[in-house]
């Protein structure tokens, strides 16, 4: 069963209906993309995504809890903490990946105040 109709114009035009671009979640200037499957022709919405679809992607139909801009801010600020926080053993495994492992150092070399570098 079909879910709308719609009528050519002699230019080649047509309208989409109101609950097929509702369903596509398409507007104006969005891009259509017609293929062929076998004797049908399928009509959808190019792979471009709506911040909705992306939302319903990770979220579902729930709507998530209204919160204050301070509340944002705070969780903000919680991940940019926790994102930054070193992993156990990361200057060791640093030190391990440097291009000096190997190397000889003259460790016993005096430490020269305002000495330039070797070249």
């Amino acid at each position: 069963m079909a879910i709308a109709r719609s009528k050519v114009t002699a230019q080649g035009q047509t309208s989409i209906p109101v609950e097929v671009r509702r369903r596509l979640g398409i507007g104006p200037g969005s891009v259509l993309e017609w293929d062929e499957d076998g004797n049908k022709i399928v009509v959808r919405r190019a792979g471009r995504f709506s911040f909705e679809d992306i939302h319903r992607e990770l979220f579902g139909a729930r709507t998530p809890k209204t919160r204050s801009v301070d509340e944002l801010k705070e969780g903000i600020r919680r991940y940019a903490i926790s994102v930054q926080q070193p992993k156990k053993g990361a200057i060791l495994n640093a030190l391990r990946r440097s291009p000096l492992v190997g190397v000889d150092l003259d460790l016993n070399r005096p430490l020269t105040p305002r000495r330039r570098v070797d070249p």
